[in-house]
């Protein structure tokens, strides 16, 4: 049996608990608590420092073998784990969250696992798939918001540029003009599709990342277009059968 005489301590008592205060870890606690022991004359032999911390002897004498070829720190170093290679490198893993944080997304797990095969030539199970996707990445499937396949992003992008500079201009003409917007009545206007919804999937996106699903409206339905002003409480509604010039044509006519 090892005795404790033959260990030198070099660090202090206070220095020792200031250490041990610093660890993050329960196997670097445990392992400047033993040389906190030894050094303070808590434990009388290995033996008994083992039996004190719960440890077997072996395991102690392998920590003090460390503290004496290289010092606190070789005690406390964590040694490299070494296995088997990811199935799933890190770059792939990185392309894979690139391509999660696309509202886009995936469809299910299963076509993570064939786009691994297909863009990255990984090929993995679906058991590998879900624990990376799921557990590590913690992207989870959702119910997409629903994005018209005939939506133009330019027509978008041009509507808010021109609305903008509508409202400067209302707004810079009631500063210059009183007069003008006291014969102004503010309506708020919009429309709604009245029918059967298109029932769609849940994408499977990044945490955080609402997903967007691609649909076709095709299905019999009817729109109902409004005014409301909130002043007087006054309103109009009317039926149409489309959303399209026309209509709206019409309706504010």
């Amino acid at each position: 049996m090892s005795g404790v005489a033959k260990i030198n301590i070099v660090e202090s008592a206070a220095e020792l608990k200031s250490l041990l205060n610093e660890q993050k870890t329960g196997t670097g606690k445990e392992r400047v608590q033993a040389l906190y022991l030894l050094k303070t004359n808590q434990v009388s032999s290995v033996k008994h420092l083992a039996l004190v911390l719960g440890r077997s002897r072996i395991t102690v004498q392998r920590w003090l073998r460390l503290y004496r070829d290289g010092g606190v720190e070789a005690m406390l170093k964590v040694p490299q784990r070494t296995g088997r290679p990811r199935l799933i490198p890190e770059w792939a893993i990185a392309r894979l969250q690139s391509e999660l944080a696309d509202p886009e997304g995936f469809n299910s797990y299963q076509e993570v696992v064939v786009w691994l095969d297909a863009v990255l030539d990984i090929k993995v199970s679906y058991d590998v798939v879900y624990y990376l996707v799921h557990n590590v990445l913690q992207a989870k499937l959702k119910v997409p918001r629903p994005k018209s396949e005939k939506l133009d992003p330019l027509v978008q992008e041009k509507f808010k540029t021109k609305l903008a500079s509508i409202i400067e201009s209302l707004i810079s003409t009631g500063v210059s003009g009183l007069k003008i917007i006291e014969r102004i009545r503010y309506w708020c206007q919009d429309e709604t599709r009245l029918g059967l919804k298109t029932i769609g999937g849940k994408k499977l996106t990044a945490n955080g990342v609402k997903p967007i699903g691609l649909v076709q409206w095709d299905f019999l339905t009817y729109w109902l277009y409004g005014l409301v002003e909130p002043q007087t409480g006054n309103s109009f509604f009317w039926e149409f059968s489309h959303l399209d010039a026309a209509c709206c044509e019409r309706f504010f006519g």
